[in-house]
C-alpha cells in the first residue's frame, strides 16, 4: 500500500501523524523480507522520540526505518531513519526532529 497523497506540508498535525505513520510502517513492512505482521509488528511510539516500529534483527531494522522514512517522505514528511537497540529491544524508525539525540562533550 503506498501513501496516496502528493501533497508537500510544512507541517503534519497531530491529528494526521498517527494515521501517517500507521500507513508507512505497513507499506514499509510489506517490502520488508520477514518482517512479519506479529503482535509486534504495528506502529510504536516511545514517549514520542523513536517513531516507528520493533525489528528482530539490526540489520531488518535498517532495512524498515530506511522504507518507513521514504514512505513517510512520499507524502512531504522528511524525516531520518533511525535505529535503536537496547537490550533485546531493537526499534526502528525515526526520531521527531525537535527529539533527535545530540552529541554533547562530557
Amino acid at each position: 500500500m503506498a501513501l496516496s497523497s502528493t501533497r508537500k506540508p510544512s507541517l503534519v498535525s497531530a491529528r494526521e501523524l498517527p494515521k501517517l505513520v500507521s500507513a508507512a510502517v505497513k507499506a514499509a513492512s510489506a517490502r520488508v523480507q520477514g518482517a512479519d505482521t506479529g503482535p509486534s509488528s504495528g506502529a510504536l511510539v516511545l514517549k514520542w522520540e523513536l517513531v516507528g516500529r520493533r525489528a528482530r534483527s539490526l540489520a531488518q531494522g535498517e532495512e524498515l526505518a530506511a522504507a518507513i522514512t521514504a514512505e513517510l517522505g512520499k507524502s512531504g514528511f522528511k524525516a531520518q531513519p533511525a535505529v535503536l537497540g537496547v537490550g533485546k529491544e531493537i526499534i526502528c524508525g525515526f526520531f521527531e526532529p525537535p527529539n533527535v539525540p545530540l552529541a554533547r562533550d562530557l
